[in-house]
């Protein structure tokens, strides 16, 4: 099972505004993973991204 740090949990909003300093963060090894958070009406999703 998978477990998530706070600083890698993060909303689509968020993503798209920080894209760039958020995939440098990602190339420097500094996060190993994120999850994308994203609610709906119905509920929340998320989407797991990892380096591979």
């Amino acid at each position: 099972m998978l477990t998530y740090k706070k600083t890698e949990l993060m909303s689509s909003t968020e993503i798209v505004r920080n894209f760039s300093s958020i995939l440098d963060s990602i190339t420097k090894h500094e996060k190993d993973k994120i999850a994308v958070l994203r609610k709906k009406q119905s509920g929340s999703d998320y989407y797991i991204c990892r380096r591979i």
